[in-house]
């Protein structure tokens, strides 16, 4: 009871030190629990946003075969869910279809949803209806046993059944199996078609239209799609509605598909039947750990024929373009992984750092009481184990608190994941550590004040591990930068990125994670060393000074520092965690825009209908419109260059016109001004791909008329004008009257006015053009950073720069009371000696003033470093796009926004600091130093 007594009296004597490190605990071991729960949560959001915003012709699994399904009732019939009269045909496929599916493993099992078939014959002409504005209407006969399920009958009936042609006497020869020759008549078949294309097409329900010698339609019925936006049409073209080219030379062409009587349709006379078979793929239950084991169950399902019905002759040949999309998602968590370690590591060696600090000030402030236990006999582990107790009694309680906390904050509805045991580790080692620090900062050697200012006798084993830090920090550096990037599973190492190597796998990179914090501490040794010498010297510049504050703080910054590697390492790496997040913020965000910027070439961008000069007016005349550009891809045609030469994409644009609209776009090329120049030559701009020299001799560009061409220069992608590798950019009038083209532009580039509403902009174009796509360069970026996984970075990014921040303050003021006794009784000497007021303030801010400066330059450089040694090592292309690495990008309003905070921070402390020092009891203070 005694002891219970006593060690609640020691614990009330300092009560607001104790509750100060009970609150970083509780704030420390939130983080560390919600953080891992954060990131998985960010991780499954983003795999689900990626395959729900990828197209179904990309995620889904498909297989197309010229092999017809192998025919036959399913068992037990009525399993299948086709009407009784499909499922006697179709039934046995349709049951080994979705066998296969059910036979995978989990988690390819679950994303793939049931299957679908259709069965498509080659595409025939049809007859022109008189009156009607299609001139090369065609038709695509097509069976599909769940078509009722995806549209509703507007006019007419279902098709009747598909009968067997009848023997006329002047048919059509046709031999049979046997060899038989057998005359018959036209196969007349039962179709329905979309209420859209038999409008198009002039069709009325009745209506019988020949296909061939030996086949005619009858529209029974026309339907609607239930939901026109449904992923089935993506596999079902011209379905829906009918597919309608309007073509200024040609005139117009309309393709639909006609369906058949599925029960009987095997009866139909097909030229080249082809059979699609498809299983819809979801994101919907996908977790983030499921990305690598279904990638590599998908290619094996992919790279595996599989027969559908035993005994048949069908065999599944799948293929999924999601192989490609699961390998990105691969490649933007590993990246997320790398960067977001190096971002939690920083705080968690900040944390460490005042945690000891706070253990070397309870330790202090329990001096007195430890001496007199260990006057009476206690031990150096009976000592060890009474403080140990005391920080278990701190950390337990609110660890405990902070992990519930981020549980209820992260919960497994959120995709946080289910919560076990493993969940609660990270919040237990944080428990674990004020007590472990506690007990390693009691020393019964130390329980008796010295006087640091007297000097201290050199410790070799100092050296040894400075120089082992050092060592260490190098090695990690050189390693990182001799392996090169890091790029995602599935890419290329020999693209364009130099020197990169294919990642194993989503995963905390070691060397990454731990380089920074390395190089951290290499830094603060390295500052340790060099930072009495600048003091020193400002020591000898003061010491000639009238006034005494300057010189006695510079001196005791040097002979009784209150920093150390302790307080140093807290200030470095907090500073440099927050220069860090937001110069890599600033590194993704700039990468996304200028890519946005590159793909788009304007304030806006217009694709669509031919836009002759009449639109183009209309566009020009449009409020907030500044000026206008019209680009045109002219196809594809020759360019030789002496004996060989290949096929390029020829963009035709108007140079003055590009030059004006491009004006303030970055990366915008500017267009040589020979370009429009008249002469014997075709003046052209050629892609550097081509590898053909500006100023190249014998270079022809081969359309109707072909043209000698000039290459004024060489050029990498030109924002705005989408081409592949091989591309040549003219002049529109030159090419016009050099190659005999005849240009009809489909793209407008558009320069906004100041101030323009680019909303309002937006809607006067689509009045102008209502088919037309427009995009703009900030659309693609927000649609890019606001993504899960760009979000949830940001956020991490912003976490470690207030968790830095809070930790800064706490490892400031810790600091300074680390130092507080010394500074009373100092301050009590000199006030009694006429020291004034202010002259506190002085003494204080001397006592943190060179070591914050230290901090804020050396943790800016580290800050600034880190994010280069980042890109070095970590392809960010998942994030950002394209193909190159962006470039580090300095936002100097938000880098002095974080130093800003920094000195806020510091002065803050040395207010708090002076102002306790003033209300020092002075009688009291001079009385325990004569007692010592």
């Amino acid at each position: 009871m005694r002891l219970a007594r006593l060690t609640w009296r020691q614990f009330a004597a300092h009560r607001a030190v104790s509750v100060a490190l009970a609150v970083v605990v509780l704030l420390v071991a939130f983080v560390v629990t919600a953080w891992p729960r954060a990131v998985a949560a960010t991780n499954t959001a983003q795999v689900e946003h990626v395959l729900s915003t990828s197209t179904p012709l990309q995620r889904d699994v498909i297989t197309v075969s010229q092999s017809a399904p192998d025919l036959g009732p399913a068992e037990p019939a009525g399993s299948t869910g086709l009407d009784a009269g499909a499922e006697e045909v179709w039934g046995a496929f349709v049951q080994g279809l979705t066998t296969l599916r059910d036979d995978q493993p989990e988690p390819l099992r679950t994303p793939l949803g049931d299957p679908a078939f259709t069965i498509e014959d080659e595409a025939r002409a049809l007859p022109e209806v008189a009156g009607n504005d299609v001139r090369f209407p065609s038709g695509v006969l097509k069976i599909d046993p769940r078509l009722a399920e995806h549209v509703t009958l507007v006019a007419g009936e279902w098709p009747g059944p598909v009968e067997e042609p009848v023997p006329s006497g002047d048919g059509t020869a046709v031999v049979d199996a046997d060899g038989t020759v057998h005359v018959i008549g036209a196969q007349v078949l039962d179709v329905v078609t979309s209420a859209e294309a038999a409008d198009v097409l002039g069709w009325s329900v009745g209506d019988v239209h020949e296909l061939d010698a030996l086949t005619r339609v009858r529209l029974t019925g026309t339907f609607e799609a239930v939901d026109p936006a449904d992923d089935y049409w993506q596999h079902n073209p011209y379905s829906a509605a009918p597919q309608v080219v309007d073509d200024l030379n040609l005139g117009r062409s309309a393709r639909t598909a006609l369906y058949l009587d599925a029960a009987t349709a095997d009866q139909a006379f097909l030229l080249d039947p082809t059979t699609r078979v498809w299983y819809p793929v979801t994101g919907a239950g996908v977790e983030a750990d499921d990305v690598a084991p279904l990638l590599a169950q998908l290619r094996g399902f992919t790279a595996t024929p599989h027969p559908v019905v035993d005994g048949g002759t069908f065999v599944l040949t799948p293929a999924s373009e999601m192989t490609t999309v699961l390998s990105s998602l691969l490649a933007q968590q590993r990246a997320s992984s790398a960067i977001l370690a190096v971002v939690a590591v920083g705080p968690l060696g900040v944390t460490v750092a005042v945690l000891l600090l706070g253990a070397r000030l309870v330790v202090s402030r329990r001096r007195t009481s430890l001496a007199l236990l260990r006057a009476r006999g206690a031990s150096g582990v009976q000592l060890r184990g009474l403080m140990g107790a005391e920080g278990l009694a701190l950390g337990l309680p609110a660890a405990a608190l902070g992990a519930v906390a981020a549980v209820l904050a992260v919960p497994a509805a959120a995709g946080g994941g289910s919560v076990g045991p493993g969940t609660f580790v990270p919040a237990l080692l944080t428990a674990l550590a004020p007590a472990l620090l506690f007990a390693l900062t009691t020393s019964p050697a130390g329980l008796r004040d010295t006087r640091a200012d007297l000097g201290t006798t050199r410790s070799r084993w100092r050296g040894l591990v400075e120089l082992l830090v050092v060592v260490a920090a190098a090695v990690s550096v050189v390693l990182l930068l001799q392996r090169g990037v890091i790029v995602g599973p599935g890419a290329d190492p020999s693209g364009t990125t130099t020197g990169a190597v294919p990642a194993a796998g989503p995963g905390v990179d070691p060397l990454l994670a731990a380089a920074p914090l390395l190089l951290a501490l290499a830094t603060c040794v390295v500052v340790l060393r060099v930072y009495p010498l600048p003091v020193r010297a400002l020591e000898r510049v003061f010491r000639s000074r009238r006034d005494l504050v300057p010189f006695l703080g510079a001196a005791r910054a040097v002979r009784d520092p209150a920093g150390g590697v302790v307080p140093a390492l807290a200030l470095v790496v907090g500073v440099a965690v927050a220069l860090f997040s937001g110069v890599l913020y600033s590194t993704v965000r700039s990468g996304v825009e200028t890519l946005a910027w590159g793909a788009v070439g304007a304030d806006l961008r217009v694709s669509g209908p031919i836009m002759d000069d009449e639109v183009v007016d209309a566009l020009r005349a449009v409020d907030g419109v500044a000026e206008v550009a019209t680009v045109t891809d002219a196809g594809e045609l020759p360019l030789r260059a002496g004996v060989s030469g290949e096929r390029v994409t020829v963009l035709a644009v108007d140079t003055d016109e590009l030059a004006a609209v491009q004006e303030d776009v970055p990366g915008a090329l500017e267009l040589p001004e020979g370009l429009g120049a008249t002469g014997d030559l075709l003046p052209v701009v050629v892609s550097d791909a081509l590898s053909i020299p500006a100023g190249a001799q014998d270079v022809t560009l081969v359309a109707s008329t072909p043209a000698a061409v000039d290459v004024l220069a060489t050029s990498g992608p030109v924002p705005g004008l989408s081409a592949p590798r091989a591309f040549v950019v003219v002049d529109r009038d030159r090419a016009t009257e050099a190659l005999d083209v005849t240009f009809r532009p489909r793209v407008a580039l558009l320069a906004l006015e100041d101030g323009a509403d680019v909303a309002a902009v937006r809607a006067a174009v689509a009045d102008v053009l209502p088919q037309s796509a427009i995009t703009s360069p900030h659309e693609i970026s927000a649609q890019a950073l606001g993504s899960p996984a760009a979000e949830g970075m940001n956020r991490a990014f912003v976490v470690a720069i207030v968790l830095s921040g809070l930790l800064c303050a706490a490892a400031v003021v810790m600091t300074l009371m680390v130092g507080a006794p010394a500074r009373d009784r100092l301050v009590a000497v000199l006030r009694t000696l006429g020291l004034e007021r202010r002259g506190t303030r002085g003494l204080v801010a001397w006592e943190i003033g060179p070591w914050a400066l230290a901090a804020l330059v050396v943790g800016a450089l580290l800050g600034l470093a880190v994010p280069a040694l980042v890109l070095a090592a970590v392809d960010l292309t998942p994030f950002t796009g394209g193909e190159a690495q962006p470039s580090l990008a300095i936002d100097p309003a938000l880098l002095g926004l974080v130093a800003g905070g920094f000195v806020v921070v510091v002065v803050a402390a040395v207010a708090a600091s002076t102002a306790l020092s003033r209300r020092t009891n002075l009688a009291a203070e001079l009385r325990i130093g004569e007692e010592r």
